[in-house]
């Protein structure tokens, strides 16, 4: 599954909400063997600029939970060229821009199958990360 997220981001129901989520969902499936191993979790930069990988690397520590020395093992924080992010992100349906220092946004969490088809796509916040642990052990 993946996300979108800037490490600077001031909104505490956005992107800190999205990463405190991911590391309930990451605590929850390393009690489950049958998920611990076929899920990985995916946090993508829009901010690409600011969030070189190290900045990247300590933002998934502040959030890596119980076991810091793992946490990389399930859950990968990614950035790339502003081409390369921006198409991921219109692929979702995610828009952002840069206004005023910060970088306006919306939400998009998604699901994809095994198989690389998008099983779910969330906009927005509501969703809880028992919802999302329900719904990946219903993909086939």
């Amino acid at each position: 599954m993946l996300t979108f997220i800037y490490t600077r981001c001031p909104m505490p129901d956005y992107c800190p909400l999205m990463s405190n989520n991911f590391s309930k969902i990451r605590e929850d499936l390393l009690t489950r063997p049958e998920s611990k191993n076929n899920t990985r979790l995916l946090s993508i930069t829009v901010d690409p600029d600011f969030d070189k990988p190290a900045v990247l690397r300590e933002y998934g520590l502040r959030y890596a939970g119980s076991d810091k020395d793992a946490v990389f093992k399930m859950w990968e924080f990614a950035t790339g060229t502003p081409e390369q992010i921006k198409a991921v992100a219109q692929f979702f349906g995610l828009n952002y821009w840069p206004e005023k220092g910060q970088i306006i946004h919306g939400l998009r969490t998604a699901i994809i199958a095994p198989d690389g088809r998008v099983f779910k796509i969330y906009r927005g916040n509501e969703w809880k990360p028992s919802e999302i642990v329900e719904q990946l052990g219903r993909i086939k």
